[in-house]
């Protein structure tokens, strides 16, 4: 049987007894209304409900999780299952239950006009469209693509896709064949106001 880790007696399965993890909670949310650290009792971070180094040690340990998911081929919702591999033999990062579910949250979220990672509401884009994200999730999205595209180009890889790009006889194209003519047939229709 396992002991509570503050003191002492015996729980179900879980690391700490009802009544010391009922104070951790009440203390916990006294810190969060104070705007002090929930863990060590510092001053937060503004925005944000831990210090410097406990954000960093709560980054740390979860980037460990991923890490070990990652290289266990798990689910990182579930924790159980294993991942979802796409058709271009990346592992993803969710079983299949588990990505059915978060394209079914992410497409209630966007048709509410809410962000598909947290559901705040969506940004709009300088040129007056709605994101599909909050401005936080949307800049960070911008960032990851437009890293992922240099890295791809720097690789000969399709920026689209990843897969090798096709070569137009002189030079080695962005993208590959199919994503070309992927891009020339969105042409034709929009020009074509099909």
């Amino acid at each position: 049987m396992k002991k509570c880790t503050d003191c002492g007696k015996p729980t179900s399965g879980v690391s700490r007894c009802d009544h010391c993890r009922q104070k951790l909670k009440e203390r916990r949310l006294k810190r969060k209304t104070q705007g002090i650290c929930l863990d060590c009792g510092k001053s937060a971070i503004a925005g944000h409900n831990y210090c410097d180094n406990c954000l960093e040690k709560i980054k740390q340990k979860r980037a460990d999780v991923i890490q070990r998911m990652n290289t266990e081929g798990i689910c990182q919702a579930c924790g159980s299952k294993p991942v979802y591999v796409k058709q271009d033999s990346k592992q993803a990062r969710f079983c299949e239950d588990c990505r059915a579910k978060r394209i079914a949250q992410g497409t209630e979220r966007w048709q509410k006009g809410c962000c598909i990672n947290c559901g705040k509401p969506a940004y709009i884009k300088p040129d007056g469209k709605l994101a599909r994200r909050c401005e936080k999730h949307y800049r960070h999205y911008q960032e990851l693509c437009q890293r992922q595209y240099y890295e791809r180009k720097a690789a000969g890889l399709c920026t689209k896709c990843g897969r090798p790009s096709a070569h137009d006889g002189e030079r080695l194209l962005s993208m590959c064949g199919e994503c070309l003519d992927k891009q020339a047939d969105r042409k034709y229709r929009r020009k074509k106001g099909l």
